[in-house]
């Protein structure tokens, strides 16, 4: 596998926050909830934030090479079509190819920067609970 690591930008910031508004939404949908019993409900935008920038410190995005399809030979064919009077037939041969490993972009450190944020949030004294109470992570 070969990783590159690279220094965000802000293309890569832009693109962070929607897989982070992704990952909200995939929050919403399963109904977890944040609360903290020292905290309102408004300081959990501010303390995930923050708790996000502290993970992405830590677990930079670093993009690396993840085998989608390995690859693989295919075997040469051939068709054959018989001719509408039975009196017979053509033939066509498609020869064999190689057909390359499929690998695709990933953010190789993307689940421990998740990890990372939860720990955080945690730490700070919130904790998840099922159901929705207009904020969520």
């Amino acid at each position: 596998m070969i990783v590159i690591a690279a220094e965000s930008s802000s293309e890569e910031t832009t693109e962070m926050r929607a897989i982070i508004s992704l990952a909200l939404l995939g929050t919403f949908v399963s109904g977890c909830t944040w609360t903290n019993p020292s905290k309102p409900l408004s300081a959990f935008p501010r303390d995930s934030y923050s708790c996000e920038q502290q993970a992405l410190r830590q677990y930079p995005q670093v993009i690396g090479g993840r085998l989608v399809d390995g690859d693989y030979y295919r075997p040469a064919e051939t068709h054959c079509h018989y001719w509408r009077d039975g009196n017979g037939q053509t033939c066509e041969t498609y020869p064999g190819e190689y057909v390359p490993p499929v690998v695709a972009a990933v953010d190789l450190n993307s689940s421990q920067r998740r990890r990372g944020t939860l720990s955080c949030l945690e730490a700070n004294g919130w904790s998840q609970t099922p159901g929705f109470s207009g904020v969520l992570y």
